[in-house]
């Protein structure tokens, strides 16, 4: 048969006791924060593909005026 918990009375006798002593009563804390948050990793993620994208735009225009130049060369060529 199980009693209920409210049902049981408290011993009247001390169960147990612990005492403690500090020494100095001084309290040293320790904190970390973080040197790199998520903010500043989706800026430098931003930042890395802005510059890819700005390169690969430069590229295409670098190749749209090769062909150009290579064209016009042609052109000359057999015009003259």
């Amino acid at each position: 048969m199980r009693v209920p918990l409210h049902a049981v009375p408290p011993p009247h006798f001390p169960v147990g006791r612990l005492n403690v002593y500090f020494r100095e009563m001084l309290v040293l804390e320790h904190r970390q924060d973080p040197a790199y948050t998520g903010f500043d990793m989706l800026s430098n993620i931003g930042g890395a593909l802005g510059l890819w994208a700005g390169l690969s735009l430069i590229t295409v225009a670098e190749l749209f005026s090769l062909l150009g130049s290579v064209l016009s060369y042609c052109t000359k060529k057999v015009t003259n």
